[in-house]
């Protein structure tokens, strides 16, 4: 693309058909296990249909 030209597709649209990341349960809980995740960090597994913007204050979102 040379500079000037316009790409039509906006970022928005090109992800609209992506299907949600989903980490199994068990992914997860090794995650927690071999990176030695303190208990302090109450790490959390989503609830069934949560997504990243779902998280509680003061928790952060790995993906």
């Amino acid at each position: 693309m040379s500079t000037g030209e316009r790409h039509e597709d906006s970022s928005e649209e090109m992800f609209v058909n992506l299907p949600p990341l989903k980490w199994p349960r068990e992914t997860f809980d090794s995650i927690v296990r071999n990176f030695k995740f303190p208990d302090s960090w109450d790490a959390r597994y989503p609830d069934e249909g949560q997504t990243a913007v779902d998280a509680q204050a003061r928790y952060i979102t790995l993906y």
